[in-house]
Parts: structure tokens; sequence; C-alpha cells
């Protein structure tokens, strides 16, 4: 079986773990493999354009280290990271303590009310 080939994206912060109450994942960082690709083609077609699925591409690392929000979904055991870019674009990081990284599992864009919705779900969580 072939190794895959990972790059690192970013890292999980101390504030975001904190945030989430992640403290477990502080530093820990986000890695991209070749085959991303290939899992995130089929989302090409509900970009507006093509330019704004390559900037949501190009942007991988500035919205990892800077999201307009993040949100835990306890459920799938992911973190979401959301980003403004020419389309609200919601970055899917899968979290793994059992390697000594996290991976980045998905992009796909998403509406403006989905993206409210979700910073409300943030906001207003039940602990």
């Amino acid at each position: 079986m072939a190794k895959k080939i990972l790059k690192q994206v970013g890292i999980i912060t101390e504030q975001i773990a904190t945030e989430h109450k992640l403290k477990q994942y502080t530093d820990i960082p986000i890695m991209q493999s070749l085959d991303f690709y290939c899992h995130i083609a089929k989302h090409i077609k509900e970009f507006k354009c093509p330019e704004n699925y390559m900037s949501a591409l190009n942007n991988i690392s500035n919205v990892l280290s800077n999201p307009e929000f993040t949100v835990f979904d306890k459920t799938r055991k992911t973190l979401l990271y959301y980003g403004k870019l020419g389309d609200n674009t919601c970055y899917v990081v899968k979290l793994n303590l059992d390697k000594d990284y996290s991976y980045l599992a998905s992009l796909y864009p998403i509406s403006e009310k989905k993206m409210t919705r979700q910073k409300e779900r943030k906001y207003y969580r039940v602990s």
C-alpha cells in the first residue's frame, strides 16, 4: 500500500481548541493529502464561478489560520472553519488523536443563510 503524501496547511490554535473545549488538540497540525483534490472535485460546480473555487483552494492556509468563525461538530468529530471569499466556504477538519495530526477532509461553498445559521448555532449552542 502506497504511503499518502501529506502537506501541512495549518494548526489547531490554542484559541480554537480552548473555545471548543478541545485542549488535547492544541497545536496539532492540520494536514492535507493529494487525494483531497479528487474528493473535492465534486464541489466545483457548486461554486458561483471557477475563480471562487480556485480562491477557496488557494486560501486554505489563510482561512485555517484566520477563519470568520469555527464550529465543533461533536457527532462527526470535526471542526468546521468558515471563510468569506468569493463564496462563503466551509473547510472541514477531521479530528484524530490516533495520529499526530488532524486532516482537511473537505471544502465546499455554503449559502449566506446557512452561514448565518451556523454562526447562530455557535453562539447559541447548548453546552
